[in-house]
């Protein structure tokens, strides 16, 4: 079995996707996760449009996004299921629910 690493790009806000990308080919990291967190490349209100954009760049760069970081709260997804359904077909295997606490 392979192991993939992928990177969690929290601690890179502001940085371009090109940028990001050379940061991770520098690092020897194979593959990122899908950040969707406002003030980031994919955001809620952009997902359907950006989260394609974001994948396929990092693709053509050789990195691979099979896995999602994101703040869906459970009550969101049973009243709307389109954000998994955007990210099934975009490839993205699994991803991470983290909720943020006030």
């Amino acid at each position: 079995m392979k192991i993939l690493y992928s990177l969690f790009p929290k601690l890179f806000k502001g940085v371009s996707l090109e940028e990001l990308a050379d940061i991770l080919k520098e690092t020897g990291f194979e593959a990122v996760d899908l950040l969707i967190r406002e003030g980031y490349w994919v955001d809620f209100e952009n997902m359907a449009t950006e989260s394609e954009r974001f994948i396929n760049f990092m693709n053509k760069k050789g990195i691979k996004v099979e896995f999602s970081t994101a703040g869906f709260s459970p009550e969101m997804l049973c009243e709307n299921q389109e954000p998994l359904r955007i990210l099934s077909e975009l490839g993205i295997k699994s991803f991470k629910n983290v909720l943020s606490i006030l």
